[in-house]
């Protein structure tokens, strides 16, 4: 691998990202009653598609601890169900990240209007972490399935 590959060689955004998750799960679990700021973390569609905070904090937590797994044991798994363990937690990123843009343009949750210049400046590293993790997972793919 190539130095250069910096993201890959080092996963950091992939090991951020389930540290991100583990400490949102345990919150939410901690105090159910702060599921309400959970719209600052992306989290809030899983709430309004009626899934319990208790069920979304463990979820959080089980597919962090999925993607760690897959990151500490990445030489004893086969390339198909080492990625397979990462998607899980790209699948939350990602549905998180479109609840995020999607309360940035409407400027608004839950009757509650938000500047959105709030918005932005909570918002804007975890959008920014979601593109790092993209390319990390990205390239963690291609180099998989490129090198035996």
């Amino acid at each position: 691998m190539s130095d250069r590959l910096i993201i890959v060689t080092r996963p950091w955004m992939l090991l951020w990202a389930s540290c991100m998750h583990i400490g949102w799960g345990y919150i939410l679990y901690a105090h159910n009653e702060l599921a309400q700021i959970a719209v600052f973390g992306g989290l809030q569609f899983f709430l309004d598609i009626g899934i319990s905070v208790n069920l979304l904090s463990f979820s959080l937590i089980f597919v962090s601890l999925l993607a760690i797994y897959a990151l500490f044991k990445e030489a004893q798994l086969p390339r198909l169900i080492n990625i397979a363990l990462l998607l899980p937690q790209y699948f939350v990123l990602i549905v998180a990240l479109i609840s995020d843009i999607y309360i940035f343009i409407a400027g608004e949750y839950d009757g509650r209007i938000f500047d959105r210049a709030l918005i932005f400046a909570v918002l804007w590293p975890l959008v920014a972490a979601a593109g790092l993790h993209t390319l990390a997972l990205w390239e963690r793919m291609r180099i998989k399935w490129n090198h035996p």
